[in-house]
């Protein structure tokens, strides 16, 4: 393939990707709000996880939660079945990503949590998963028509960033962001200079 092509190729699935993003606007519902309350309203921590590619969009999630001093950390699905499901406690929300909903060490946790009295929301885009039945909240989406081999979380992935950043920002409406108090939880990098430096004044 010359280089024309792999430019082509690239554009297109660029392109492909933008489509898939900019139409999930019109998928929020109801659902969106009820976890956007849900998370601003927890008196307990929010728990982020998910398996494979849906582990680093969890990760992400959890850092950015953490930005808007939501107490948000990461759980890998494997480490919650051997002992550290521990700190799941009541009041948490368990937010599990998984696209399938069919991944046992997800559904795993799902139950735990409900066990432990944590409430699980669910983020997938197959509402007749297993893991869609274990959710008290479920956010749904059709993030399909990106990927060129149907097989690899390229655009799912992509489109599920987008979505927990959705949920970052309603929730930073809600509770009215305040930048010059960011500044003392970020005073590090560039974002630390732009703001002026803040508790390292």
């Amino acid at each position: 393939m010359n280089n024309k092509k792999l430019l082509e190729a690239a554009q297109s699935f660029l392109q492909s990707e933008a489509k898939l993003i900019s139409g999930l606007a019109s998928q929020l519902s109801d659902a969106f709000n009820e976890v956007v309350c849900q998370i601003s309203r927890a008196s307990g921590r929010l728990i982020v996880s998910g398996a494979g590619t849906s582990a680093y969009i969890a990760g992400r999630f959890a850092h950015l939660a953490a930005c808007c001093e939501i107490p948000a950390f990461f759980l890998h699905p494997s480490d919650s079945l051997h002992g550290a499901s521990g700190t799941i406690k009541p009041g948490d929300i368990v937010f599990l990503i998984s696209k399938g909903g069919e991944t046992a060490e997800i559904n795993s946790l799902a139950r735990i949590a409900k066990v432990r009295n944590a409430k699980v929301i669910v983020l997938t885009s197959n509402v007749k998963s297993t893991l869609a039945n274990l959710g008290e909240v479920v956010l749904a989406f059709n993030v399909e028509g990106a990927d060129p081999f149907g097989v690899l979380a390229m655009g799912s992935s992509l489109a599920n960033a987008a979505i927990t950043d959705a949920i970052c920002v309603a929730v930073l409406e809600q509770s009215g962001f305040d930048l010059q108090k960011f500044k003392t939880i970020h005073p590090g990098g560039a974002v630390g200079q732009k703001l002026g430096g803040g508790a390292t004044k």
